[in-house]
């Protein structure tokens, strides 16, 4: 067999072989890793607990057997149970509304409208994703956005990769350049001392460029699909879907009017969980019982009975049952190295990797540490308190300032996330579209590399510059 031949008719590994092989090797460092912890201290300024960055030791091995390794699943599931279950109920919700023919209806008048100038609605959508992260810093809103995204690009001419890179990809964009996200950079210059909001004209620009890349490439890559819908690795799926929403009826939908109360409570809701998430810091199980209500409440109104709306509810969690075990073994491996105790010894290992480079890449070196970071720990916020206790004296020690040191962090912890089966609000979102995991790594992963290019050069140039106040 010829080497084109092979590379052509290479697959990636099933997401779950690679989850669990991960698994393993995790628990293989648990025997090679010493066990070590830092102390936890309180800090006045946030409230948290955050590591004393000298008070490292190593203590008694605790390391993870095979018994361990199965048993991390079903912990991982418990511990990922709230994502899982919104992630169910987001769509068995939305089988619920498209069930009542308020989404078919909705497609059908705007791909009439937008047929000719559809392209234009791609950059539009990834923008307004992008700006609410960027003050929000909430990913756990795409699968919120994806059910409502998705049919839209597909009545378009689109496919569920295009849908999905709209709302991964412009999350992730406002999420990483942050100019006032208050997770990771808001929480990092409190945590370093920092005024609050400084560095934000770099952050914009940086926001703009990364903006415009990501717009251009998910719009050759719309193009493409919408000239030859045969190219997208979802063909088969995509046609299948649009068969279940009627796009390919000529016939006009029009909608009773019990449709029509039904769809003035399902956008009312949708504004009342935005608002609660925003406003009232409503958590997942407070999502969670609102879009069940949400799904109820259309339900009745357009006119199913009760059995008929439990039934389309169960189809819809159906689909994303292959998400939902993802989310369950990727938070098996965070179990087995806290269980391990090794967490605390790869954040050290990585701080004293980051000491020992060169004076002009220790900066790319802490992007490269937090990326590695971010695979095993996915909370922006709980990660920042974890390492930035030991980021910011070893940035003072090397001659990095404070301010360029939080943009290494956004960048290894935000732009990541795109690739990372560990991350689970995209995974989620995955799931909820029913995009395997593979395929969108196809799409995103030369993305990503585009984006680690950009986060290189700006960091050079933000050392160069000596970015701060400090």
């Amino acid at each position: 067999m010829k080497k084109k031949e092979r590379i052509s008719q290479f697959k990636l590994p099933h997401v779950f072989a690679i989850l669990f092989c991960v698994l393993v090797v995790v628990a293989i460092m648990t025997y090679v890793l010493p066990a070590g912890q830092f102390a936890r201290v309180p800090d006045e300024a946030t409230g948290r607990n955050i590591i004393d960055p000298n008070s490292f030791t190593v203590v008694e091995s605790t390391p993870v057997g095979i018994l361990e390794v199965f048993a991390s699943i079903p912990k991982g599931f418990e511990a990922a149970a709230l994502i899982a279950i919104l992630t169910f109920c987001i769509s068995g919700t939305f089988s619920l509304i498209t069930s009542s023919g308020l989404i078919p209806c909705l497609l059908q008048n705007i791909s009439r409208k937008l047929s000719k100038r559809g392209i234009v609605v791609v950059p539009l959508l990834i923008f307004i994703i992008s700006l609410l992260d960027n003050f929000l810093g909430m990913p756990e809103l795409c699968v919120v956005y994806i059910p409502i995204v998705l049919p839209l690009m597909l009545g378009l001419g689109f496919d569920t990769i295009t849908a999905c890179a709209v709302v991964i990809c412009g999350s992730a964009v406002g999420f990483s350049s942050g100019m006032a996200n208050p997770y990771t950079v808001i929480l990092c210059q409190q945590l370093v001392g920092l005024p609050l909001y400084s560095g934000i004209g770099l952050r914009i620009a940086i926001y703009v460029i990364l903006l415009i890349v990501t717009c251009l490439y998910t719009m050759r890559y719309a193009r493409k699909i919408q000239q030859d819908p045969r190219a997208s690795a979802c063909y088969e799926s995509d046609q299948l879907r649009r068969q279940s929403m009627n796009q390919s009826s000529d016939e006009t939908i029009v909608l009773n009017t019990r449709q029509k109360l039904a769809g003035i409570f399902a956008v009312a809701m949708f504004i009342f969980i935005i608002t609660g998430t925003i406003v009232w810091q409503w958590g997942m199980a407070e999502m969670c019982g609102m879009f069940i209500a949400m799904g109820i409440g259309v339900g009745l109104i357009s006119g199913l009975r009760v059995n008929e709306l439990c039934v389309k509810f169960i189809a819809g969690c159906r689909d994303v049952i292959m998400g939902v075990l993802v989310l369950g073994i990727a938070r098996g491996i965070s179990v087995i190295m806290t269980e391990g105790n090794i967490l605390d010894t790869i954040v050290y290992g990585l701080a004293k990797m980051i000491g020992s480079l060169p004076p002009a890449i220790t900066v790319l070196g802490m992007l490269i540490a937090i990326t590695i970071l971010n695979f095993f720990i996915y909370s922006g916020s709980g990660k920042a308190v974890l390492i930035m206790p030991i980021i910011s004296p070893l940035a003072d020690a090397l001659g990095i300032t404070q301010q360029t040191a939080i943009l290494a962090y956004q960048f290894g912890d935000g732009l990541s996330n795109t690739i990372f089966p560990t991350h689970a609000n995209y995974m989620a979102t995955l799931a909820i579209a029913d995009l395997p995991w593979q395929k969108w790594m196809k799409f995103q992963l030369p993305l990503y590399a585009i984006w680690f290019v950009i986060a290189c050069a700006v960091l050079i140039f933000a050392q160069l510059i000596r970015f701060g106040p400090f």
